[in-house]
């Protein structure tokens, strides 16, 4: 599993079938369920469809981040949701990733870092999906910085790849034809 999961990831490799396979390993009580998770999120990639990616997801979901699982249990389901999000980030939906959102207050660490991470994850690949309490309010640098970042873009594309160049009358030019 792990050997076909790596030339997966690798290699962007198209194993459709490979991933329902994983969904009958993904419970918590499963020897070794870290390495299946570990698996899980090596064997996804950009060119994995989402709706595939978004069953695994749905999977991990279902079994792991559940009220009525241990909060190690809950910790590494969110990290492993995170790990595929970052592979694969349209395999996210809105709503779930609300519900992954709503345990930054739980009352374990572990699980508060966890919700943590994949709130950072979508704030850098798509903010759109998060809520707005979960997004990062702009601080007066940033927003100038971003003005800044504007106004450049603006020039760039101003100038179209052109350079100005300034000619001076005073200026001598080689004529090949007198031998000048």
């Amino acid at each position: 599993m792990n050997l076909i999961s790596r030339l997966i990831g690798i290699h962007e490799l198209m194993l459709l079938n490979f991933y329902p396979y994983l969904h009958k390993y993904l419970r918590p009580h499963q020897i070794d369920v870290t390495k299946i998770l570990l698996c899980a999120a090596q064997a996804t990639h950009e060119q994995v469809p989402p709706d595939i990616a978004a069953t695994l997801i749905k999977e991990i979901l279902d079994n792991f981040v559940t009220e009525r699982n241990s909060p190690e249990g809950i910790a590494v389901g969110i990290n492993a949701i995170r790990e595929i999000c970052s592979r694969c980030p349209l395999a996210m939906d809105s709503e779930y990733l609300d519900d992954l959102a709503q345990y930054k207050k739980f009352k374990n660490k572990n699980v508060t870092e966890a919700a943590k991470s994949i709130i950072n994850l979508f704030r850098e690949i798509n903010p759109k999906m998060l809520k707005r309490r979960y997004k990062i309010r702009p601080t007066e640098a940033v927003k100038e910085l971003n003005e800044k970042s504007l106004m450049e873009d603006e020039k760039a594309n101003d100038s179209d790849g052109w350079i100005d160049v300034s000619h001076s009358e005073d200026e001598v030019y080689f004529d090949e034809e007198e031998g000048k």
